[in-house]
């Protein structure tokens, strides 16, 4: 974001912020917002639409990323196999 602060041409220090020549207006660069202050914003807004939601954390890293889609996919594998061998036992108990 910048801030535009009309100056006299030719004032101010070397040192401080660059002066356009064309409309000699002084830009000044505002520091960006934090991560963890837009992701508390981000997350305070789901969470007004689902409060369970509060307490989860999104990974920061890859090696996050990887370690929790690992661990989905062995749940969902897990997920599949428990409910074919229900399937499977409902079948056999019904055929017999």
């Amino acid at each position: 974001m910048l801030i535009a602060v009309p100056v006299a041409r030719g004032s101010g220090s070397p040192a401080g912020p660059a002066v356009s020549q064309e409309t000699g207006v002084r830009h000044e660069r505002v520091a960006p917002i934090g991560y963890r202050t837009w992701r508390h914003v981000v997350t305070k807004r789901i969470t007004r639409r689902w409060p369970g939601l509060e307490h989860i954390r999104r990974p920061r890293t890859r090696r996050g990323w990887l370690i929790t889609i690992a661990a989905s996919g062995a749940i969902l594998a897990l997920k599949l196999t428990l409910g074919l061998g229900v399937l499977a036992l409902v079948v056999h108990l019904l055929t017999h």
